[in-house]
């Protein structure tokens, strides 16, 4: 008993131990390139999306996670007018507040000169302050839809009727920006878009077409987020403004009507990792600096599959690994609890035993009721009844007559001794003449019969 309990402290002290040091393990670094807007993984886009209203002062920051179609044109969409000061969700990156500040910092003030010295830039006129609320407005307010449209996802799946309302916005005077690692559906179908990947090794070195704007040395990246290119797009529509140092272009604009449409095919350069570098921030705030100073923004949920955040009281499990797996393991134990206790509970079965085969003991019963009657005769002639019956049926010998003629047949057809065909023959002929057979000749009949069967066997 004595060890037992040593055993049980040493194991007990172990878990503890275990527990401690589980929860104090730092989190490991998520590199997954979500680009989503709360996301402080090194690939999310917080610091770009929290920046928004720095980047476009007085601006009112709308989040839409409607189709294009849906926010510019249906009366029932509706989007989210966003204060930028809700709860992020937690990682494990970006936790120095310095390297945050420094980020914000570089950007505001890099595109506010950027844009004055971008002449591809859209002149509009100073947007007055808007007070910031979480209010919901109708998608098809004039009021809402006038201003910039921004759209960072992964890959960015246009089809003709969001192309068709994206083109009417634009051409009415708004600015468009789509930052995606790929284009597909009728937008790049329209615009010849195709795009491919630096296979070099190293980093791609990214720059501006505008001297206003150029570096006079390429900005260079890490991990390879800037090896995104546009191998092809229709250049008699296009304006190349940014291209690698390989040559190839990476930052376009399309003129339609009074707006443009600017894409960028490397949408890691607007995430946390890159931005918290001065390098980084000065090319996404120039990069952004196109877009012109508007009433509205928009920020585009739809394109990169952005799901609204958990409201589930559950979200607390979910959100904690620990917590997580308690959740599980509890719901498991559940299940097999449940599972058990809804076992039929009854008696024992009894064991019946099957029924025996009573065969013999009935042959048995039937030959002492014929003993007991002492009827020989009636036993005789259904033994030979039974015997030429199954001659004629089995070895089709026809026994009408008992003649040297059925001795013949039965000695060819059964192979049997002839002398017995023929005793058997003979006593069949002397029983069926007699009016009472004796026990004598009755077992000498059945002999007879019995030798015959072994014969044929």
């Amino acid at each position: 008993m004595k060890d037992l309990k040593i055993y049980i402290a040493i194991a007990s002290a172990l878990l503890i131990i275990y527990m401690v040091v589980e929860y104090n393990k730092p989190n490991p670094i998520n590199w997954n390139p979500t680009l989503y807007l709360n996301d402080k993984i090194p690939y999310g886009t917080f610091i770009t999306y929290h920046q928004l209203n720095d980047i476009f002062p007085g601006s009112t920051i709308v989040r839409t996670n409607a189709s294009i179609y849906n926010t510019l044109h249906d009366s029932t969409s509706v989007v989210l007018i966003d204060t930028l000061n809700k709860a992020s969700r937690d990682s494990a990156v970006i936790t120095d507040s310095t390297l945050v500040d420094s980020a914000k910092k570089q950007v505001r003030d890099t595109v506010s000169i950027a844009r004055l010295l971008a002449t591809d830039s859209t002149k509009t006129d100073s947007a007055k302050n808007v007070k910031h609320d979480s209010t919901y407005v109708a998608a098809n307010d004039s009021a809402a839809i006038a201003g910039s449209y921004l759209i960072i996802a992964k890959n960015t799946n246009i089809n003709k009727y969001d192309f068709a309302a994206l083109l009417k916005y634009i051409k009415a005077g708004n600015s468009v920006f789509i930052s995606s690692f790929a284009f597909s559906g009728f937008l790049a179908d329209t615009l010849k878009l195709y795009g491919a990947y630096e296979s070099t090794k190293g980093n791609s070195g990214l720059n501006f077409t505008n001297s206003r704007l150029k570096n006079p040395g390429f900005y260079k990246f890490k991990r390879d987020i800037s090896n995104y290119y546009f191998s092809s797009f229709d250049t008699a529509k296009a304006v190349v403004l940014g291209k690698n140092d390989h040559g190839h272009s990476t930052f376009l604009s399309f003129r339609f009507g009074k707006g443009n449409l600017y894409l960028c095919g490397n949408p890691g350069v607007f995430t946390n990792y890159n931005l918290v570098t001065a390098n980084g921030a000065e090319y996404a705030a120039k990069a952004l600096s196109y877009l012109p100073a508007t009433k509205n923004v928009y920020w585009d949920e739809f394109q990169n599959g952005d799901i609204p955040p958990e409201e589930s009281p559950l979200r607390v499990f979910f959100d904690n690994p620990s917590l997580q797996w308690a959740y599980y393991i509890s719901l498991f134990g559940l299940i097999i609890f449940v599972l058990y206790e809804i076992k039929r509970r009854q008696r024992i079965i009894p064991v019946i035993e099957p029924l025996q085969n009573a065969t013999l003991e009935f042959v048995n019963v039937v030959g002492q009721v014929y003993y007991e009657k002492r009827n020989n005769t009636n036993i005789a002639h259904k033994k030979i009844i039974y015997l030429l019956t199954k001659l004629r049926e089995e070895y089709q010998i026809k026994s009408n007559n008992l003649d040297g003629e059925l001795v013949e047949r039965m000695t060819v057809k059964l192979g049997i001794d002839a002398a017995l065909a023929r005793d058997l023959v003979n006593c069949i002929k002397q029983i069926g003449v007699k009016g009472i057979v004796s026990d004598r000749e009755l077992i000498e009949l059945n002999k007879l019969i019995e030798k015959l069967y072994t014969q044929i066997a």
